[in-house]
C-alpha cells in the first residue's frame, strides 16, 4: 500500500473512460482501494450518487472523509499524497505536452471519439453498423488523432520517457475508438500513436483495468 493513502474508495463503473483513468493512476501508484460500482445510466443510481458528485458523474474518490471529483483533480490529489512514481513530469515542456493531452481528451477526443463514433456504433445492430456514416465528425476526429500522433513523435510516452497522466487519459479513449472499423483504419495511418498504444496496452495497470468489451474479446 502506498504511504499516506489508506481507506481509499473509488465510485465508478468498469465501462467508464474516466473511471478507468483514475484506476490506472491508482494501480500505477500501487494504492489499495475499494471499488464501488454504480450504473450511471440508471436514473435511480445516478440520483443517489449526486450527494458525492453534484452533476451525477463518475468517478468520485473518497479518502479521509473527503470526496474528490473529476479525474484530473483526482490524479493530482493522488500525486500530492503519493509523489512516486510521479504521473506528472517536472520539466515544463514535458508537463505542457501531458497537460495538453488531458485537455484535448476532455474537450474534444472524448466527446468525438467515444460519444460520436464508438457509442453510435456500439448501440447499432450488426446489420446497421456498415451503414453508419462518420463524415460529420471526420475532420474533428482527424484533428484529435493528428494531435496525439504529433505529441508522441520521438517520445515513448506523452510525458517523455515515463508513463504518466497524459497516457492514462488518452489510452481509454483510443481503446474504445479502435473498436470501430472506421476508427481502426484511421489509426493505421498514425505510426507514433499506434506504437504507443501497443506499448501501453501491455502495462499491468492497463491490463488490470480492462473494459468489459476488452475482456469479452479476449475470451
Amino acid at each position: 500500500m502506498a504511504a499516506g493513502l489508506s481507506d481509499v474508495a473509488l465510485i465508478g463503473a468498469d465501462y467508464s473512460v474516466y473511471t478507468r483513468i483514475v484506476r490506472i493512476g491508482l494501480s500505477e501508484k500501487q494504492v489499495a482501494y475499494t471499488f464501488r460500482e454504480i450504473d450511471i445510466f440508471d436514473e435511480a443510481e445516478k440520483r443517489d450518487h449526486r450527494p458525492l458528485h453534484p452533476f451525477g458523474k463518475i468517478p468520485a474518490l473518497i479518502h479521509g472523509g473527503r470526496t474528490v471529483i473529476e479525474s484530473a483533480a483526482i490524479l493530482r490529489y493522488l500525486e500530492s499524497h503519493c509523489p512516486q512514481p510521479s504521473l506528472f513530469p517536472g520539466a515544463p515542456a514535458d508537463l505542457a505536452i501531458a497537460e495538453q493531452a488531458i485537455e484535448v481528451v476532455n474537450s474534444y477526443a472524448y466527446p468525438v471519439l467515444v460519444w460520436q463514433v464508438y457509442v453510435p456504433w456500439s448501440r447499432a445492430s450488426q446489420e446497421e453498423r456498415p451503414a453508419i456514416d462518420f463524415k460529420a465528425v471526420a475532420d474533428e476526429t482527424r484533428a484529435c488523432l493528428d494531435f496525439f500522433d504529433k505529441g508522441l513523435a520521438g517520445r515513448t510516452y506523452f510525458a517523455g520517457d515515463r508513463f504518466g497522466a497524459g497516457d492514462a487519459f488518452v489510452y481509454p479513449v483510443v481503446c474504445y475508438f479502435r473498436q470501430v472499423p472506421w476508427g481502426e483504419q484511421l489509426l493505421a495511418s498514425c505510426d507514433a500513436l499506434q506504437t504507443w498504444f501497443g506499448r501501453v496496452a501491455d502495462r499491468p495497470s492497463v491490463l488490470a483495468t480492462r473494459f468489459p468489451i476488452e475482456r469479452a474479446s479476449a475470451e
